[in-house]
């Protein structure tokens, strides 16, 4: 009985704290696992790149998109960011992302799919972004 018991607890160890890991530490957007976000600088010609791979900080991309509030009209704007999604299937979503540094603005971000919707970020989720970005 003790031998089934200490079996069942080195079972649970070993599932548990081993390959359940990656469940908890997932970030999910459409229904599909987030691999990595690329971050491009458009206006210094791309010379800032930054990739983000730990869950902490996609999350916090993904919540912003998901928090946006779509604008209504045509859109007139600049760009300031290049924002890739990538997912573990290869497929990367793309889109145009206008932050600014004054804390009392809302970003801007447009799907590349559709130049002409665009969804404001909202001043707490803008704040996030900027906290990791500059």
């Amino acid at each position: 009985m003790k031998r089934t018991w200490i079996l069942l607890i080195c079972c649970f160890v070993i599932l548990f704290g081993t390959g359940c890991t990656s469940m908890w530490d997932s970030t999910m957007y459409k229904d599909k696992y987030v691999s990595h976000i690329i971050l491009e600088d458009v206006k210094n010609g791309g010379e800032y790149s930054k990739t983000f791979r730990d869950h902490k900080r996609m999350n916090v991309f993904i919540d912003a998109i998901e928090n946006g509030e779509e604008l209504p009209g045509i859109l007139s704007y600049s760009t300031e960011f290049w924002l890739s999604i990538n997912f573990d299937d290869g497929s990367v979503e793309q889109f145009d992302f206008s932050l600014g540094t004054d804390d009392d603005i809302e970003g801007l971000l447009v799907n590349l799919i559709n130049t002409h919707k665009g969804f404001a970020i909202t001043i707490e989720d803008s704040n996030a972004l900027r906290e990791i970005i500059y």
